[in-house]
């Protein structure tokens, strides 16, 4: 008689909760290897310290965390989730110089902390009869069959003991550090290639009071960086009535973190919108600051790898935090081995490689001519420079037209194709709104109000 099938996942942050999520259907065993010691509560954690930061869902990556954990939603409103409209309560300063309209688009998303994210992930996990989660245990190799073709089983460190757990299938969602290049290295692999575009970005972080009647009730505030002024930020709404606040800015331009200091990093953007809202918000607790060196998407699908293992989330393509991408192309590629999974175990790696290069890639060019316009490289700033043309001009015309922020909007929470940007009807209202003169028309007055105490 055959044994149960276990698939390990090393890894239970959010690609790897995910992953759990879209393999417990279709193995006996799921075994969940994490090194960290995970909280009861919603808590940043040793081995995350990016959680202390700003993260946005997007709505296709909200969608398909539904799709892996069909009450994860409810989860996340029964503690504290905010939920607001993508066009309506959010409200971002579109080239240092207008506010985009606001308008409704008929479309919610949630605006939460990392940490209540993940946390309300791993409930629903832990919910799964199958799936078994060892926490600070630590992944130490893998162990293959005698060709060395094959990975058979993880090398594990579970407190100061080591041991073999055998799998028949190994997902490496080990995050940005990818551990499983050494792990590979040591059996014989060579290192995937790869496309790196070094950022050299720092972002900062505090935490502010939020009131009912900040901004009208929006709940979210961007301000992008541009070429002439590489610092921008964002700020949202989160459960336990506060703002997260991340400060962002490239090279040499470093936030701040204590509290004079981030206010003043704020003043020095292109807009005063966001210094002018958290000058007048009590503080909550301390500064935190984080570096993203590079980004990096990894060719595995064209990498000679062994069978049953699958690199996963940001161990594929670790992306710019400030596009918010992270944990949608984590939850995407959970829906993509969980279809692959439905049509049988055969030729697993290839087609799920296939479907997350697929997917990666178009997130990959939708955010590397930002990064490359906003690199110090003249040349790589020219290789992005048609594309960002192209955003720029329909961004402006959002300060005016609600259908093109409406179209915008779904479009950068992919839930709609680039193409459909490209719709004749609407190029037409870009092109209007950008008609000379049409712009110094354009009031700041489109959001509901402008300080946060209004």
């Amino acid at each position: 008689m055959p044994r149960d099938s276990r698939a390990v996942v090393i890894g239970a942050g959010i690609g790897g909760l995910l992953a759990a999520g879209a393999l417990s259907p279709h193995f006996d065993e799921v075994v969940v290897i994490e090194r960290d010691k995970l909280p009861d509560e919603p808590a940043s954690r040793r081995y995350i310290p990016q959680s202390k930061h700003l993260h946005t869902i997007l709505v296709r990556g909200k969608y398909s965390m539904e799709k892996i954990y069909p009450e994860w939603g409810k989860v996340m409103s029964s503690r504290g989730a905010v939920s607001g409209d993508i066009g309506l309560d959010v409200r971002s300063v579109i080239d240092g110089k207008y506010l985009r309209k606001q308008v409704e688009v008929g479309v919610q998303n949630f605006f939460a902390s990392r940490e209540l994210t993940e946390w309300a992930l791993r409930q629903c996990a832990r919910k799964l009869p199958n799936v078994t989660i060892l926490q600070e245990t630590s992944a130490l190799a893998l162990v293959t069959n005698d060709a060395k073709d094959a990975v058979v089983g993880v090398t594990v460190d579970e407190h100061g003991t080591h041991r073999t757990i055998d799998a028949d299938l190994v997902i490496d969602s080990s995050g940005r550090g990818a551990q499983g290049l050494a792990w590979l290295g040591a059996i014989g692999y060579e290192r995937p290639a790869e496309k790196r575009i070094r950022v050299n970005l720092t972002y900062g972080t505090r935490h502010y009071k939020r009131a009912p009647w900040h901004f009208d009730g929006a709940v979210m505030l961007g301000c992008g960086a541009t070429p002439q002024i590489n610092r921008g930020g964002v700020m949202h709404a989160q459960e336990d009535d506060t703002w997260i606040v991340t400060l962002s800015g490239y090279g040499k331009d470093i936030p701040a973190v204590d509290e004079e200091g981030f206010i003043a990093y704020a003043r020095s953007f292109a807009a005063p919108d966001m210094a002018d809202a958290i000058s007048s918000m009590e503080t909550v607790g301390e500064g935190h600051q984080f570096k993203v060196p590079h980004v990096v998407w990894r060719d595995y699908k064209g990498a000679k790898l062994p069978a049953n293992y699958l690199p996963f989330g940001d161990a594929i393509a670790a992306f710019n935090p400030i596009y918010a991408q992270g944990m949608t192309v984590a939850a995407e590629e959970a829906v993509i081995l969980a279809d692959c999974l439905a049509h049988g175990k055969d030729d697993l790696q290839r087609r799920f490689l296939n479907g997350a290069d697929k997917f990666v890639g178009k997130i990959w060019n939708s955010s590397a001519a930002r990064d490359l316009a906003l690199t110090a490289d003249p040349n790589d700033k020219k290789r992005g420079s048609v594309q960002e043309a192209v955003v720029r001009r329909i961004s402006l015309a959002m300060a005016t037209d609600g259908k093109v922020v409406g179209a915008f909007q779904k479009v950068a929470n992919y839930i709609a194709e680039p193409p459909s940007l490209m719709r004749p009807g609407l190029i037409a209202r870009v092109i209007w709104a950008n008609r000379p003169g049409a712009l110094k028309r354009a009031s700041r007055g489109n959001a509901r109000h402008n300080g946060a105490n209004s």
